[in-house]
């Protein structure tokens, strides 16, 4: 990519199977975008016991218009240096987590009407010096979505001497309460 952005341009319908996200090389970004209007008629739903979306090592990805699902797995896993960013998304219904954030992931909400449609073990889970910003943005829940775990989880010092390494930063949750 070098310092180029690409555009990934979904049509509607449902995509199955897990998107395996490829290291990036340069500062360009990759986006995926579905229908900004309508993103639930643009459904990457993994469809397998793994992640609908998983990342394999750094690179900055971009996420817009989309339902991410995954009723046998989780919904997609931000690490190894990767950077995502959410807009107009909605989170639909995954057997574990719907964000999983670790190994020095990025993840963040950077606008749109950010939706959980779902439920699962967790909205998001933020382990292993992975960093999830919410900061300043909406989400909506519809319905009633059932967590099995918690809405939200990171780990903390007191619960892991991984984290006393340089290597492993503590999580920082950065939702704001409205």
């Amino acid at each position: 990519l070098q310092d180029s952005d690409v555009v990934i341009q979904l049509q509607d319908g449902t995509y199955s199977g897990a998107l395996v996200l490829p290291p990036l090389i340069g500062v360009g970004t990759v986006t995926i975008r579905g229908n900004i209007e309508t993103p639930e008629n643009v459904i990457l739903n993994g469809a397998t016991g793994g992640y609908a979306i998983n990342s394999t090592g750094p690179g900055r990805w971009t996420f817009q218009g989309l339902r991410i699902t995954n009723t046998l797995g989780s919904g997609i896993r931000v690490a190894h240096g990767m950077v995502a960013s959410f807009s107009s998304v909605q989170f639909g219904t995954c057997l574990y987590d719907q964000v999983y954030v670790d190994t020095l992931g990025y993840a963040y909400l950077a606008g749109g009407v950010i939706k959980i449609v779902g439920g699962g073990q967790s909205w998001m889970n933020c382990q292993n010096g992975g960093y999830f910003s919410a900061r300043g943005q909406t989400v909506t829940v519809e319905g009633a979505p059932a967590y099995t775990w918690a809405f939200a989880v990171t780990r903390s010092e007191e619960h892991t001497s991984e984290l006393q390494s340089p290597m492993y930063l503590v999580c920082r949750l950065l939702l704001e309460k409205k």
